[in-house]
């Protein structure tokens, strides 16, 4: 009786596990193509990142620079305000010409240290945007490697469902075989 049901189901049952054996050949190459897309997408953020890395570095150096050129700014300006050359002087005249020339001195230096702090704050404004794109750059390539691994562990799967289903497949030809001897 069961040995009928089976010769009954077996064509049905056979015609099942090839079509499920293409599906799943099917899925296998399917993930072979997003784990490959998935791999020039990590490469992608990883050049992505080694190019924020660079600007991030120039930008701190520009930043250390801007900081540098400040101090040097401000002594001057506190050692040109509290040397008097024009006290000392004769004539009313020597002096106003001298105060005339250190208030333009400082005047120009007032406005290069104004200049070199608003590029500061330039600098520091695109360091901010540097880091933030250095951890997009480092979270894309975190969540480009969790898809890669469950794209490997997903293709892992179906190639051994598609055995599993190859050797089902030859199992059921070897009983066919047998029972038809």
């Amino acid at each position: 009786m069961l040995t009928s049901q089976l010769l009954v189901a077996w064509p049905a049952l056979l015609k099942d596990s090839e079509m499920r054996c293409k599906r799943l050949e099917a899925e296998a190459k399917e993930a072979r193509a997003t784990s490959a897309k998935l791999m020039k997408q990590l490469q992608e953020a990883a050049a992505q990142q080694a190019v924020v890395k660079l600007d991030l570095a120039r930008s701190n150096k520009q930043l250390e620079q801007a900081n540098k050129r400040i101090s040097t700014l401000e002594a001057d300006l506190d050692r040109f305000a509290k040397q008097s050359q024009w006290p000392s002087m004769p004539s009313s005249a020597a002096k106003d010409d001298a105060k005339e020339e250190e208030g333009t001195k400082l005047t120009a230096m007032k406005e290069e240290l104004k200049v070199v702090a608003a590029a500061k704050e330039a600098l520091e404004a695109k360091l901010a945007m540097s880091d933030a794109a250095l951890d997009a750059a480092n979270l894309k390539a975190r969540e480009m490697q969790g898809l890669l691994q469950a794209s490997e562990q997903e293709r892992e799967v179906l190639m051994q469902q598609a055995v599993q289903q190859e050797l089902n497949g030859k199992a059921k030809r070897l009983c066919s075989a047998a029972q038809s001897s």
